[in-house]
């Protein structure tokens, strides 16, 4: 939560990845879908983050992309002593089946932002992956969607819904950082409303099934989560038997979502 605002020390940062490799053991997680992650980066010490929780959970397959790979970033703007800098980021999945494949969908920046603006802004990169689940190829897909142009965000769910519908792979998964929200607390405004019901129209059209449970929850911010806008999104080759968050941890600015699936 501390990191868009503010510099985050060693200890700060070692006793986040502690929590969140705790936090994950006890779900016991056969597949780890990240988003955000840093590889070598001058704000998270170098540490690549990928490895440290592949190696804290014990799953031995893996995949990532680069979405953000600059010399240096001026972020936080003000004082230039709090800057990024270096940033090597991107996305990854652990898994404990095999990892067959690996396909990138990359989307366009937001065109209205400055030329400039966009030299130093993140990719939005969606991972295809094809796992192995003892002889079964499941298609799964690890997505980051664009969070701050609601237009371009649209055009991204639009183009992966269609990619999605055409795949040929019965078992199919789409989970991720939408940057879309839906449920959200009641009386609640906020940007990333789903006011066009985006994430039913992607359902739709996929013919994926969205992770749901009697009770409510949220994902984001973890510090006062009122908003879900990470989702998990399976086909009927699978069955939801469970879902829900990692709840009261802020060792991310998003509590992690889960979902146990039948097969």
């Amino acid at each position: 939560m501390k990191n868009n605002k503010d510099s985050v020390t060693r200890e700060e940062l070692n006793a986040n990845l502690e929590k969140m490799a705790a936090d994950l053991q006890k779900l016991k997680p056969d597949l780890l879908l990240l988003q955000e992650v840093d590889f070598h980066s001058r704000r998270s010490f170098g540490i690549n983050q990928m490895k440290y929780l592949a190696e804290k959970l014990g799953l031995v397959h893996g995949a990532y992309v680069l979405t953000w790979n600059k010399n240096y970033v001026a972020w936080p703007y003000w004082p230039p002593s709090k800057h990024f800098g270096r940033v090597v980021s991107g996305q990854a999945v652990l898994s404990r089946f095999p990892i067959k494949s690996q396909q990138l969908i990359e989307f366009p920046k937001p065109p209205n932002n400055a030329f400039w603006y966009n030299w130093f802004y993140l990719d939005r990169i969606v991972q295809h992956l094809i796992l192995d689940l003892g002889g079964e190829e499941v298609s799964a897909y690890n997505i980051h969607l664009e969070a701050f142009a609601a237009a371009t965000r649209e055009e991204q769910i639009g183009q992966l819904g269609r990619l999605i519908k055409a795949d040929p792979f019965p078992a199919k998964l789409a989970a991720g950082d939408f940057n879309l929200a839906d449920p959200i607390f009641p009386d609640r405004e906020d940007s990333d409303r789903d006011s066009k019901g985006l994430l039913k129209i992607f359902a739709a059209n996929t013919g994926l099934q969205p992770f749901q449970s009697e009770k409510p929850f949220y994902s984001m911010p973890s510090d006062q989560p009122y908003k879900l806008i990470d989702h998990v999104f399976f086909s009927p080759r699978f069955r939801l038997e469970k879902a829900g968050n990692i709840a009261d941890s802020t060792a991310s600015d998003h509590l992690a979502v889960w979902a146990i699936l039948g097969f």
